[in-house]
């Protein structure tokens, strides 16, 4: 998680969830397969997840879907793949995101 607050620059923002963290929740749902709404109930099992991220409550899925939408990731990996050199760093592969929206569309078909 190191990593992220290397990548991540600072918000200078007054924000209930700083950019840093929001990523962090990110990478955590991504690796483990869960969706921004099971996300509360995932933190919640796994409490120490919140403390290595660093937020006492849990966003919802509406912030986490907002935000996540207005990150650069592709700026993000490229600053992971900097970081590391290939001899020690496998392969890092990007994410898509979906909307809220597009997980009910395809619920629905």
């Amino acid at each position: 998680m190191e990593i992220i607050d290397n990548i991540v620059s600072q918000d200078y923002r007054k924000r209930k969830y700083s950019d840093r963290q929001i990523i962090k929740i990110l990478v955590l749902l991504q690796i483990f397969g869960i969706s921004y709404r099971s996300a509360r109930i995932f933190l919640n099992n796994h409490e120490e997840y919140l403390a290595m991220v660093g937020v006492r409550d849990i966003p919802s899925f509406q912030t986490l879907s907002r935000r996540a939408r207005s990150f650069d990731l592709h700026a993000i990996n490229r600053g992971i793949t900097f970081l590391y050199s290939m001899k020690e760093c496998a392969a890092i592969d990007s994410f898509m995101i979906h909307t809220c929206k597009y997980s009910t569309a395809m619920r629905r078909k």
